[in-house]
């Protein structure tokens, strides 16, 4: 059982679904979440990723970064490019991270239930051995058995804190707002474009960001 249908969580229960082991998502979102952030991947994990999407459905979410421009007064210059990249032997892939995780929950090799909450761990002389989970509808309470429980319920995880494992954390000095677009045909579709505020920061925005993504769209990233 895996609380939380994340990428991670998605992921796994993909891999060991068709590694033969019965498994279920209980995930407490009904639908596609509705806030938007980009994400970049890293090779290993599109690589995972395309044993379990066929490549034209990870096109569907996906478009791989060939550099990142400034602006500097005039216009946008490259200063990351493809070759660095190359060099680093690392191609990042910009991804809308909502469309990847609808591909990944699509997927028939795990059971998925929507709309389910877990409200308390089942524990049996100190091993957790399944959720007591509650039904969001109708707020219906049933218990699910396991062998193994996995959480991917987020930064506060219930399972986690449940489990009494600690995640010390600590505010990041900068907050990102972010916000979906049309990418500009007068931008290149395969690199970040970043705009900083050198010269008024007073005012709390230290740059703005665009990050690309298929089909003419992309995401617009404001750091305060």
């Amino acid at each position: 059982m895996i609380v939380g249908g994340g990428i991670g969580g998605s992921v796994l229960a993909g891999l060991l679904g068709r590694a033969g082991k019965s498994v279920t998502i209980l995930e407490r979102g009904t639908g596609p979440l509705q806030w938007i952030q980009p994400e970049i991947l890293w090779p290993r994990t599109v690589e995972t990723l395309s044993e379990l999407l066929p490549k034209k459905r990870l096109a569907e979410a996906m478009i791989s970064l060939h550099g990142i421009s400034f602006f500097d007064g005039e216009g946008f210059s490259p200063v990351v490019k493809a070759e660095h990249f190359e060099s680093a032997s690392v191609q990042p892939w910009s991804t809308n991270p909502n469309r990847t995780r609808e591909l990944l929950l699509g997927l028939s090799d795990f059971e998925l239930r929507r709309g389910v909450e877990v409200v308390d761990l089942i524990t049996d002389q100190g091993r957790v051995r399944g959720a007591r989970a509650r039904r969001i509808k109708d707020g219906r309470e049933f218990e699910i058995e396991a062998e193994w429980t996995i959480g991917d319920d987020g930064g506060r995880s219930f399972v986690r804190q449940r489990c009494g494992i600690n995640l010390n954390s600590r505010l990041f000095p900068i907050e990102f707002y972010t916000f979906p677009f049309r990418w500009p045909r007068s931008f290149a579709t395969d690199r970040v474009h970043v705009t900083l505020n050198r010269d008024r920061l007073h005012g709390g925005i230290a740059a703005v960001a665009g990050v690309p993504l298929p089909h003419g769209a992309g995401f617009g990233i404001v750091g305060v």
